[in-house]
């Protein structure tokens, strides 16, 4: 009789929980594409006890989110505020909704966005999950440039005592975002390498970190030190998240501009825009490709892009830098068509102001 109890409890783990267990174990583990596959398990069979309904669309969220695939994550979380809703499930609600609006931010929906996280704040936050709400947070104020809230947040996990060292080297990823978005690229630098010299369990937020460093030693003009931090990045590029990938290559593209290689620049910056959706991403390497044909006396092309980075609504710091370089380009045209008694004037002036 015990024997045979036994048995059947094993057999209720292995069909009920064993899917969700190992699927946890993959994803934590950075092997999102296999814990897919044991999460789809353990979401068919919540049909059968559905108050495990919106968990397990929020692992398939998460996993689809790993990969890339912020458009198919969506509908898992929509699901799983929908579940969680409607079995009160308070610990998992106000996580599905800020995972939601991190979605919709990172695909360029600031206000959608803005509205779910405000959802998430007005439920009661569970301890064990508001770092991750918090973070979730400062993704939807970072990508609507509200920079000071951002840090504020990511400033608030790094004081608490108890915050996994991932989210660490994360929130510090953050602070130094909002530094070079601000404009102060050292202050982004020192924070960067902070957080890469913070201790990881996942290779990919070490990575991660590592990329932000590229980015800011390549526009700070420390090509040496680039360098050597893009050959220890290029090996793992296969093996990371899409979204970290992009953002290596778009470091390594704006290394590659530094150095005049205007070949690998836009290859980079090619294969960032095939890998991330958000427009700020998406802007940042499409205006590596305008410089290069900037710098490849094709204006045209050049002008498109910055009307096509323009187009998206990115951020001020993005726009900004379209508008310059459109005005650079405007100048150049200008000159070209100067008459050349009247050019050599200009360039004397130009002398003369010593700029």
């Amino acid at each position: 009789m015990l024997f045979s109890i036994l048995v059947l409890e094993l057999a209720i783990f292995a069909v009920f929980f064993l899917p969700a267990w190992y699927g946890a174990y993959l994803f934590h583990h950075d092997k999102a594409e296999q814990a897919l596959a044991w999460f789809r398990w353990w979401y068919r069979l919540s049909r059968l006890i559905r108050t495990w309904r919106g968990m397990a669309a929020m692992n398939m969220s998460a996993c689809h989110i790993a990969l890339g695939d912020l458009a198919a994550a969506l509908p898992y979380t929509e699901e799983a505020i929908r579940e969680t809703t409607r079995f009160r499930e308070n610990s998992y609600h106000a996580l599905a909704l800020a995972q939601e609006g991190m979605i919709l931010a990172r695909l360029g929906e600031s206000e959608k966005a803005q509205q779910r996280m405000d959802e998430a704040f007005a439920s009661p936050l569970p301890r064990r999950y508001r770092p991750w709400i918090e973070q979730y947070a400062a993704v939807v104020h970072l990508n609507a440039g509200r920079f000071e809230e951002a840090e504020r947040l990511m400033q608030g996990l790094l004081a608490a005592k108890k915050t996994r060292p991932d989210l660490r080297v994360t929130a510090e990823c953050a602070i130094s975002t909002c530094h070079y978005f601000r404009g102060d690229t050292a202050a982004a630098l020192e924070t960067a390498r902070r957080a890469a010299a913070l201790p990881t369990r996942r290779a990919w937020v070490h990575a991660y970190a590592l990329g932000e460093c590229l980015l800011y030693l390549a526009e700070s003009g420390e090509t040496e030190a680039a360098r050597k931090i893009e050959a220890e990045l290029r090996p793992l590029l296969p093996n990371l998240p899409p979204q970290v990938r992009a953002s290596i290559l778009r470091a390594a593209g704006q290394l590659a501009l530094r150095t005049n290689d205007l070949d690998k620049a836009r290859a980079c910056a090619e294969q960032a825009v095939a890998l991330d959706p958000n427009p700020n991403a998406q802007a940042a390497a499409l205006l590596i490709e305008a410089e290069v044909f900037a710098a490849r006396h094709n204006r045209h092309r050049a002008q498109t892009l910055c009307e096509d980075v323009l187009r998206l609504e990115p951020l001020d710091f993005y726009r900004q830098r379209a508008h310059a370089l459109q005005n650079r380009l405007s100048g150049q045209a200008a000159t070209a068509t100067l008459p050349a008694s009247q050019e050599q004037t200009i360039t004397t002036a130009f002398s003369l102001t010593g700029e």
